[in-house]
């Protein structure tokens, strides 16, 4: 049956119908109307690069070539308008403010910019359209997992999905250490990925890599065995050693976790580093320590995987993937992680009909021809990263790196400790954030971690 949603806009109809291509669904016409994709671009991101995919690569032929099916498919036109950054989301602003149509998708390439607008409540909870993007344990593939996706939740609701199943988005997700594969076994022995799958890679193999591979000549260290920024350090640190936002108390509800000894360990832990190793670990701006690896001056970095796909991959020679070594208290594969700066998209609270839109980002997010599964996803990497076993790292940590809340304040605790390790216990600086912590517990992590559970058991 062909149904016309013009009626829909008319009478406010809200029935479901499904796109063209679904086994047993009605055919769409939206009647040739234009939608428009306002597009935020990212802090590095500048120009007209279609649906956040760098123009002139493959991706954004892709990205393109899904745009014009929609268009085909749907009967309708897609105008991407690009804007960079902050000013994105001050223009929503403006237009929510005397109710000026400008967006129906938004697509954002900061999670903080889509924090921002789901709080003005300018985006629309897609769970009210689930019966149209049909999220589930069925679809985690195509638009990621509940971890995934929990900086976009909020108040029960669920604000974007990821097009999780197209090349080249994982790598939005989470922040890894980069180890110089030849530097590690020349100088310190060690086949770092062979570590990784025996489940050795620890603290402690960290801090002998670190020691091993420093190279000095007279005063002056040529290269170092780790650069890092403090606070991505100390982050990571508490995520490998046991430390998980929340935990479940005797009646099975969620309390805060941030005083726990798996922290207060981390602490400990950085503040030794940061003490002892001093002619080992250097700790710098991301700019300045990506640099050095590239040109071979440090055996280990951590970077988020967009500055990994930008700024070291074709660059580097032999560089592995890995998740931060595991703590004492830590257990091999289960760690926090981090959010990183992944992409959203998302519906306009102020578009006409939401259902309408919730099609587009469903045709959206399906899987393309040339890439139908995960297998063929870490394909994908092959020419990007240099072995198989750094891909299905990065698809690891994508899955379960669960986000820090970075942009609520959750991250006080590493950012404090980073300026403050030095001259305060680490129990008094989780002590002078505990009121903040407690408001970002309330407010964002424990209702997310309820409704994390309940998307997971549907």
């Amino acid at each position: 049956m062909l149904i016309l949603l013009s009626v829909i806009f008319l009478m406010g109809c809200t029935s479901a119908p499904t796109g063209k291509g679904d086994e047993g669904g009605e055919e769409i016409d939206l009647l040739d109307m234009e939608f428009f994709i306002y597009q935020i671009n990212g802090i590095t991101q500048k120009g007209e690069n279609p649906m956040l995919c760098t123009a002139g690569t493959d991706r954004a032929d892709m990205a393109l070539a899904r745009i014009a099916q929609i268009e085909e498919d749907l009967n309708c036109k897609l105008t991407i308008t690009y804007k960079e950054h902050t000013e994105g989301v001050k223009d929503l602003y403006s237009a929510a403010a005397v109710l000026r149509h400008v967006a129906d998708v938004v697509l954002s390439e900061n999670l903080d910019n889509i924090y921002d607008l789901l709080k003005e409540e300018l985006l629309y909870d897609l769970l009210q359209v689930n019966d149209v993007l049909e999220y589930g344990s069925e679809t985690f593939d195509i638009y990621g997992k509940p971890e995934y996706l929990e900086g976009f939740m909020h108040n029960g609701g669920l604000f974007a999905v990821g097009p999780f199943a197209h090349p080249g988005y994982q790598l939005h997700k989470g922040i890894f250490l980069l180890a110089d594969v030849d530097m590690i076994s020349e100088y310190a022995g060690l086949d770092i990925r062979e570590a990784y799958e025996k489940k050795a890679w620890t603290w402690s193999m960290f801090e002998n890599i670190a020691v091993n591979c420093t190279q000095i000549e007279g005063d002056t260290v040529k290269v170092y065995g780790g650069a890092f920024e403090a606070s991505t350090f100390i982050k990571q640190a508490m995520g490998s050693n046991g430390y998980s936002a929340v935990s479940k108390d005797a009646n099975g509800q969620y309390v805060n976790n941030s005083m726990s000894t798996n922290v207060i360990n981390a602490l400990d832990w950085c503040r030794d580093i940061m003490t002892n190793y001093s002619d080992n670990i250097i700790f710098e701006k991301r700019a300045a320590l990506t640099q050095r690896f590239v040109d071979n001056g440090v055996a280990m970095i951590s970077l988020s995987g967009r500055y990994v796909a930008n700024d070291v991959c074709y660059k580097k020679n032999n560089f592995s993937l890995l998740p931060f070594p595991t703590g004492p208290m830590g257990t091999h594969g289960e760690y926090s992680g981090e959010g990183g700066s992944y992409q959203g998209i998302s519906i306009y609270n102020y578009t006409e009909d939401p259902s309408v839109i919730a099609y587009i980002i469903k045709a959206y997010c399906q899987p393309f021809d040339q890439y139908p599964d995960r297998q063929s996803l870490i394909g994908y990497y092959d020419g990007m990263l240099w072995d198989e076993r750094d891909a299905s790292i990065l698809f690891e940590s994508a899955c379960i790196g669960r986000y820090d809340y970075q942009a609520a304040g959750g991250g006080k605790i590493a950012s404090g400790a980073a300026t403050k390790l030095l001259s305060m216990s680490s129990a008094q600086i989780i002590e002078s954030y505990s009121d903040q912590m407690e408001a970002v517990y309330e407010e964002w992590i424990i209702p997310n971690s309820e409704l994390i559970d309940e998307l997971n058991n549907r």
